[in-house]
């Protein structure tokens, strides 16, 4: 497969996914975009970015109410700012506000809140130190939370933070009790799958692909990584059946563009 079509949904690190699509950023076509310096926290790495004028607009709204909000509120401007700045891969600003969070609230509604701000994170970290930092924090939340209830999918992605450590079949191991336990879950489906791929297994992606897509039919990602196992398995017919599905379904860019390139080779065989 090629390193392009990795790109989609796996970074440039082993072990790098992608899990869940990242919080998209509703930008006005007529939106003037400005070059800006952000000065939201004290955070490292502080440089300009390009947001769009609505969005500045927003993000400065929700500093200003984030200044004078009680705790409650507090907690809601901070998860919003560091959803608004996830959405432009602004990883230290996304970081300071889940921090925010938790200084405001420790119970179990603020670290779920904040383990899913660092566990996607953790899915576009691009460099080991990021991956490991991000890792690490999502898994102090989501500890807290399994801790206090019964939540497959707060332990799967607690698995998955796992698999960069240095006994990633401890995480492995948690996905398949996942699934014994919830043979439906899809986020340990998925999860297991984007492993299978990963390490060359394409029969058994296609097997936890195939039950993911019986349970969630709209589950974009996973088709495209159940259309890409049958490619990579030398099952054609099946793979080009699922790209042009994916085609006339699709509304996310990188996946519709891997798609157009797997059709063309698909044609030209």
């Amino acid at each position: 497969m090629s390193t392009h079509r990795w790109l989609v949904l796996i970074g440039g690190i082993a072990l790098i996914f992608v899990l869940f699509s990242l919080p998209k950023v509703v930008v006005d076509n007529d939106a003037i975009d400005t070059e800006i310096v952000d000065t939201a926290a004290p955070v490292e790495g502080t440089h300009g970015f390009s947001i769009s004028e609505a969005d500045q607009k927003r993000r400065d709204f929700l500093k200003n109410q984030l200044a004078d909000a009680d705790k409650e509120k507090s907690v809601i401007f901070a998860d919003s700012l560091a959803r608004l700045y996830l959405g432009y891969n602004q990883l230290d600003s996304a970081s300071y506000f889940a921090d925010v969070i938790l200084e405001y609230d420790q119970s179990i509604v603020g670290q779920q809140k904040a383990g899913e701000i660092y566990f996607q994170l953790f899915g576009i970290s691009l460099n080991q130190a990021d991956l490991a930092k991000y890792a690490n924090k999502a898994q102090v939340c989501f500890q807290k939370v399994i801790e206090e209830k019964e939540d497959p999918d707060t332990k799967a992605k607690l698995a998955m933070t796992m698999v960069i450590s240095d006994n990633p079949m401890q995480g492995i191991s948690m996905l398949r009790e996942i699934l014994d336990e919830y043979p439906d879950n899809t986020t340990a489906l998925y999860s297991l799958g984007m492993l299978s791929i990963q390490s060359g297994q394409y029969d058994k992606a296609i097997g936890r692909f195939e039950k993911l897509m019986t349970i969630d039919a709209t589950n974009q990602q996973a088709a495209f990584l159940l259309a890409t196992s049958y490619f990579e398995t030398g099952q054609r017919d099946k793979a080009k059946q699922w790209f042009e599905n994916i085609k006339s379904t699709s509304t996310d860019p990188a996946i519709l563009s891997s798609t157009d390139q797997y059709l063309k080779e698909l044609n030209e065989f």
